[in-house]
C-alpha cells in the first residue's frame, strides 16, 4: 500500500517523471485501446498525453493489497481519477477509473511496478 501511495504521490507531484520512475525496467503498462507499452521510453509515451498539460491532474488512492509468500509479487487494487484544473483553480474530476497495480520487489528491497492496468469507471 506504501508503495502505491508513493507512487501516487510522486506522480502528482513530478508528473510524468515521477510515474515512469516507479516501473521496473522491463515494467508494463496496459493503456486501453493501445498496445503494451514495455520499457521506460514507451511508459513515457503512455502518460505523456495526460500529464504533459499542466492543469491535468491523476490521482488515485489503493484501496486493497495482497502480497506472495515469497514477499517478491504484490498488487494493489484502487480507484483513481483524471481532473482537470479550472481558471479559478478548482479541480474538476473529468474522469474516473479502476486500477490493478503489479508489484515486484527489485534486488535492493525497493517495490516497482512491473504491470499497471486501468480500467474506466461508468
Amino acid at each position: 500500500m506504501q508503495a502505491d501511495r508513493e507512487f501516487a504521490r510522486d506522480t502528482l507531484a513530478r508528473g510524468v517523471d515521477g510515474w515512469v520512475d516507479a516501473f521496473a525496467d522491463d515494467g508494463v503498462a496496459l493503456p486501453e485501446s493501445a498496445p503494451f507499452a514495455r520499457g521506460k521510453e514507451a511508459l513515457r509515451g503512455t502518460i505523456l498525453a495526460l500529464l504533459v498539460d499542466p492543469t491535468n491532474r491523476l490521482r488515485w488512492q489503493p484501496s486493497e493489497a495482497s502480497v506472495s509468500a515469497s514477499g517478491d509479487l504484490g498488487y494493489t487494487l484502487g480507484h483513481a481519477t483524471v481532473g482537470k484544473v479550472d481558471r479559478a483553480g478548482h479541480e474538476i474530476v473529468i474522469g474516473k477509473m479502476k486500477y490493478t497495480t503489479i508489484w515486484k520487489r527489485q534486488l535492493d528491497g525497493r517495490w516497482k511496478v512491473a504491470v499497471n492496468v486501468g480500467t474506466p469507471e461508468p
